[in-house]
């Protein structure tokens, strides 16, 4: 017996719209194309490690882009329209023409990881470094952008935020705060608040060990934050996403999606 997609409750069509600009009008022709195709839910992803798409009234100087399309950088091409980006207001408006539709936004903004873009421009902005680092034996070294050809609007900055820096974490816990209002104000009931592949694809420092095991100073921040002496950095990350699921829950979100590579990596061998 053949199964029908409808069959399926949630069929999502995820838009990366974080890397690379789109305009309002081309995502509303989008939502048209996949209602046509059976989807009955859009994913808007707006932050990625090459770009931030959707303006930040906390922090207006935020939204904006650095060229490169994807983890291979220029070598599939650089984006346009580069210093571009979504204002709310247009949000808004694609969000109540899919909802007219009979589509289901679901916003999907990425942390501690695939943040390089907005870690550049808050430690520009602010003259403050939020990066994250490898620490281990008292050696230190970035936890390097994902570009896998080395391209240095990626290669040469952090992955993400350091979750044992407060600042770092305000920065982030600001960011789902202002947006996760936002779009529960237009009618969103779920947000994917990602917590993936947060720790690059760059050298550590101690290769003969995980990379969870090279972050000596979130292993502290965990003991710290639990006062339990077994904790380590997997908990801290973990403590991290639960913080955000909280906020998320506190605005009224009813469903916080997130990716699971992180989550259900091995501590021990990575």
């Amino acid at each position: 017996m053949k199964t029908s997609i409808y069959s399926v409750p949630e069929r999502i069509f995820m838009l990366d719209c974080a890397r690379k600009y789109y305009t309002p009008a081309w995502i509303k022709r989008l939502i048209l194309e996949i209602k046509s195709a059976g989807f009955n839910t859009i994913s808007i992803h707006f932050g990625e490690d090459m770009g931030h798409r959707l303006e930040s009234k906390t922090y207006p100087w935020l939204a904006g882009g650095d060229h490169t399309l994807c983890v291979y950088g220029a070598a599939n091409g650089q984006a346009e329209n580069d210093s571009k980006f979504i204002t709310q207001d247009e949000m808004a408006d694609v969000v109540r023409f899919a909802q007219s539709e009979g589509i289901e936004v679901i916003p999907s903004f990425d942390s501690p990881g695939h943040m390089n873009y907005a870690v550049k421009k808050y430690n520009a902005q602010t003259g403050s470094d939020i990066s994250n680092y490898f620490h281990k034996n008292g050696i230190k070294s970035i936890v390097r952008g994902s570009s896998f050809n080395k391209e240095p609007e990626q290669y040469n900055f952090s992955r993400g935020i350091d979750i044992s820096n407060p600042e770092a974490v305000e920065f982030a816990r600001n960011l789902y705060d202002e947006y996760g209002r936002f779009f529960y104000s237009l009618g969103c009931r779920k947000f994917d608040i990602g917590g993936d592949e947060l720790l690059g694809y760059g050298e550590t420092i101690d290769d003969t060990l995980s990379k969870w095991q090279n972050l000596d100073h979130w292993d502290a921040h965990a003991k710290a934050l639990t006062g339990n002496e077994n904790a380590v950095a997997y908990d801290a990350f973990i403590l991290y996403m639960n913080d955000i699921v909280a906020l998320m829950r506190s605005i009224g979100y009813e469903k916080i999606l997130m990716w699971n590579d992180d989550v259900y990596r091995d501590y021990d061998t990575g």
